[in-house]
């Protein structure tokens, strides 16, 4: 009985783990019409987050961000914000499509929430206007 009992306890232990210290968000909507999309990201922990982000094309194919500011080797530091984005110039023609966010804790560390976020799409359709449009991210909640 004893044996049973501490086995359904790492179990548990275990299952708690695997699921402890991560978390994901969809981005709804990116496009690369005249400027581009930004996400920008706020670590809101003490301590380092790994973070990734995916964009996805209209045809489900996967589209690295093109640029990565202020996050070093998906690394996000403590209590820091930076930004991802898709840009025209870089992927080389318009496109569209949705996205995901996912972070990791790097050490041992057991948060159950790391990041807000929030996107910004940019257009430019004279040299001097420009329009944004706001993309709200997990409702403005952290995950």
């Amino acid at each position: 009985m004893r044996l049973i009992t501490l086995i359904a306890l790492a179990s548990s232990f275990i299952s708690y783990s695997a699921t402890a210290g991560s978390g994901k968000a969809i981005i709804p909507h990116w496009d690369t019409w005249t400027a581009g999309t930004y996400i920008y990201l706020s670590n809101i922990t003490s301590h380092p987050i790994q973070v990734n982000v995916t964009f996805y094309g209209e045809n489900g194919e996967k589209i690295a961000p093109t640029t990565y500011h202020n996050i070093n080797n998906n690394i996000l530091a403590p209590r820091s914000s930076g930004f991802v984005s898709t840009e025209m110039f870089n992927l080389g023609d318009e496109r569209r499509g949705f996205g995901v966010i996912q972070w990791t804790n790097v050490e041992n560390d057991d948060d159950t929430v790391a990041l807000v976020a929030h996107g910004d799409r940019v257009t430019k359709a004279e040299e001097n206007a420009r329009s944004d449009l706001s993309i709200p991210i997990n409702n403005g909640m952290p995950f």
